[in-house]
């Protein structure tokens, strides 16, 4: 085993959870991803950790304000995955998500993937608005949803795992958002045919 999975293993061990419902090393170092039921990566609470990213971005350290939002995004693409996204940005820090859903080409169809970003806890150049990003936790669809819908698969996805990162933040279904609603002269993410509305009635239920 190298030191880096090592190091991942004991991190996740020490946060009590099991390394089969959160990730891999290699979703963390770029390397991969993993295929199968699409689970969720988290058993319990997020963990949280004082640690930095290796591009030096400090982590929401224990005491920190919560996360205030959840902002959700299309990748604009066709396929792709977290490893594929940060190997093509140029390493796992530079993916500004905290979790990406796979669409069925490069992971699974509904697979969430937690990021490095998402591990560490850290704020994302996600909006391009730094007093928004410091408080939003980030979730990137696979696909590009100007063009056509998401999958059933993603859209349950979605709205199970942001059921439970709201639970765990106490953030309200209201401040679910698209990044178009944020930076609408930047973006239409998460795109046009993405059901917006109804994932955030689903939540409020």
């Amino acid at each position: 085993m190298r030191l880096i999975d090592f190091l991942l293993v004991a991190l996740v061990a020490a946060a009590g959870l099991a390394t089969s419902q959160v990730f891999r090393a290699a979703d963390v170092t770029g390397e991969g991803a993993p295929r199968g039921a699409g689970a969720l990566p988290t058993a319990g609470p997020i963990p949280r950790s004082p640690l930095r990213t290796p591009s030096g971005v400090t982590a929401n350290a224990p005491g920190a304000p919560a996360w205030r939002f959840i902002v959700i995004h299309h990748s604009g693409t066709r396929r792709g995955s977290a490893a594929v996204f940060s190997r093509a940005r140029g390493g796992p820090e530079t993916l500004p998500y905290h979790y990406v859903i796979g669409n069925g080409t490069d992971s699974g169809d509904g697979e969430v993937e937690l990021t490095a970003r998402g591990l560490y806890q850290c704020p994302g150049p996600q909006c391009g608005s730094p007093e928004i990003d410091r408080w939003a936790l980030g979730i990137c669809l696979v696909g590009n949803f100007d063009l056509e819908a998401p999958s059933r698969r993603q859209v349950d996805a979605v709205i199970t795992l942001a059921r439970r990162l709201a639970k765990a933040h106490s953030i309200p279904a209201g401040n679910v958002v698209g990044e178009r609603e944020l930076a609408p002269d930047r973006s239409s993410c998460p795109g046009k045919r993405f059901p917006l509305d109804a994932v955030r009635r689903t939540l409020a239920q």
